[in-house]
């Protein structure tokens, strides 16, 4: 089944329907915008928008469903029972967050020390707090998005 790329018109409707929906809460609004610069930029891949666009609708099954227009395949948000759980990272998800630090570093230093700490762990060289500390604290302290979402690849 091919499925019709949306329009620009659906784009700008579905934005409007956000906008009328937190015309109260701003704050909303605006993360949800800068959500969306930042997939049509490249800068996160479906499925960090997908996890962002769950998080900020917390349960209004309409906009939830309604983004799906502007989902990939496999990138769909379902509304199932589970949905509210916290749950446990994925690869790709794994991946995209790697590629997102490499290109945000821009120094080869810093992205190979940030691999070495992530190495160095997995060898059971560096515990969780000093592999929390080192990329949070030195090597992403200029990067709070970054440092948000590589919290939630480590264990609980």
């Amino acid at each position: 089944m091919v499925t019709q790329k949306p329009s620009r018109k659906d784009a700008y409707e579905y934005v409007y329907t956000v906008r009328d929906h937190f015309q109260d809460n701003r704050e909303i609004y605006d993360t949800f915008l800068k959500v969306l610069t930042d997939f049509h930029s490249d800068r996160i891949g479906p499925s960090d928008v997908r996890s962002k666009m769950i998080e900020l609708f917390k349960g209004d099954q309409h906009l939830l469903l309604g983004f799906n227009k502007f989902l990939p395949e496999g990138s769909k948000i379902t509304l199932e029972s589970d949905q509210t759980l916290p749950k446990k990272p994925e690869f790709h998800q794994a991946l995209d967050f790697v590629r997102k630090v490499k290109a945000r570093l821009q120094d080869d230093r810093a992205y190979m020390s940030f691999i070495t700490i992530l190495k160095m762990h997995i060898e059971g060289k560096k515990c969780v707090t000093e592999v929390y500390h080192e990329v949070s604290e030195v090597l992403l302290r200029d990067h709070p998005d970054l440092r948000e979402e590589f919290a939630f690849f480590l264990p609980s």
